[in-house]
């Protein structure tokens, strides 16, 4: 008998098979909590997400201009006006045209203290005029204090008030031209929201 308890070991069978099995599994290293593991996921899909939005909205591309209020034929210099209609020039990059609508919005500032008129575009003319073409075309000779930088596109809107407008009162024009992406402002080197 003595031995046959030699032979035997000190170890259950069961605990034998645990052991060799809990060595045979692959263990991972735990680098991370699983607290923080899961942060980093939640971050991934935020990240996702914002990615996506960026991708599909929206934001509006606008474009500033400067122009006159139109005087009514007949009607005095110093008589106020409270439907008229102004002339509105677009800087223009020709190798860049711009695609103004009619019906597009257009955001009208006048005079000082600013008051503001939001209207429609009611014409464009798309040729693209010089300083000089556009003082003789539209006859902008007599309003001095216009001053045109370079190329540009001359549009027309009307405008209602509630205030009182002048003939020949200086304005300036915020028009929307488009849209675009948000991720190609952020991906395309060189853009501004202005462009």
């Amino acid at each position: 008998m003595t031995m046959q308890k030699a032979r035997r070991s000190i170890f259950r069978n069961q605990a034998l098979e645990h052991y060799i099995r809990s060595k045979e599994q692959t263990i991972l290293p735990r680098i991370v909590k699983p607290r923080v593991f899961l942060f980093l996921w939640m971050l991934l899909g935020l990240c996702c997400i914002s990615t996506l939005i960026a991708w599909f909205d929206q934001i509006p591309v606008y474009i500033t201009g400067t122009g006159i209020v139109l005087q009514p034929t007949g009607v005095n210099d110093q008589q106020p006006l409270h439907e008229t209609g102004a002339l509105i020039f677009l800087p223009v990059d020709p190798s860049h045209p711009l695609h103004v609508h009619i019906g597009s919005p257009v955001r009208i500032e006048i005079g000082s203290p600013a008051r503001y008129v939001m209207t429609t575009i009611e014409t464009v003319d798309a040729n693209v005029l010089n300083p000089g073409d556009a003082r003789k075309r539209y006859k902008l000779e007599d309003w001095g204090a216009l001053r045109l930088a370079g190329p540009s596109i001359a549009i027309s809107v009307k405008l209602a008030s509630t205030f009182q407008i002048y003939g020949g009162s200086n304005v300036k024009a915020v028009v929307q031209i488009g849209s675009r992406s948000v991720l190609s402002l952020l991906t395309e080197p060189g853009t501004s929201i202005g462009e």
